[in-house]
């Protein structure tokens, strides 16, 4: 959270292992649990931290929990932070700077709802019924890929002030520099800033 500069006492964890079982195979929940007291939960909570690790082929991507509880934190309006270790976080954007396009692409392309799984098949399909009714696959995947383009355009911008700030202790290869400049404009481009 110390790159956000967000005050520790506002600061309010939600661990939904805790309070909604994933893994329970004994209780099931009827879609009007979903679509009543689950999903408008997530809205009102207004926030999602998107865990991005492992950074080339990210978990909560291949999670239909994951990916439901980010459509319902859009869908709401909320706001969606990116967390990664700092390793996992340099890992990405050397990434981003040997893969450019290809490797932003490929984990854009990565976000399709429609292959979320879960260990309870049952609510997965509950899940994809809600998101397919609403707005669609396309337009999920739309949503959250919109989402993770302007998350990677705040993380590079980020790294690019630091980098370049005259108290930087550690100067950045200019080339570097120049690629991830270069992703972040593709990618403005691509959100329509």
């Amino acid at each position: 959270f110390h790159r956000y500069a967000i005050n520790h006492r506002e600061i309010v964890i939600w661990m939904d292992l805790f309070s909604i079982s994933q893994h329970n195979l004994h209780i099931e929940k009827p879609i009007e649990w979903w679509t009543t007291l689950h999903l408008p939960f997530i809205r009102q909570i207004g926030r999602t931290v998107l865990v991005l690790q492992p950074s080339d082929k990210p978990l909560c991507f291949q999670r239909i929990w994951c990916l439901f509880e980010l459509y319902a934190t859009l869908k709401g309006g909320g706001k969606v932070e990116l967390a990664m270790t700092t390793i996992e976080e340099q890992c990405l954007l050397q990434r981003i700077v040997d893969g450019k396009e290809d490797f932003t692409n490929s984990l854009l392309s990565a976000v399709l709802v429609e292959r979320g799984d879960s260990e309870r098949p049952d609510e997965g399909q509950k899940m994809l019924e809600i998101i397919r009714n609403d707005m669609g696959y396309p337009g999920a995947n739309h949503s959250i890929t919109t989402e993770l383009k302007k998350l990677l355009v705040q993380l590079i911008d980020l790294h690019v002030a630091k980098a370049t700030a005259p108290s930087s202790e550690k100067k950045s290869d200019e080339n570097s520099l120049m690629h991830l400049f270069y992703m972040s404009g593709i990618l403005n481009d691509a959100i329509g800033n």
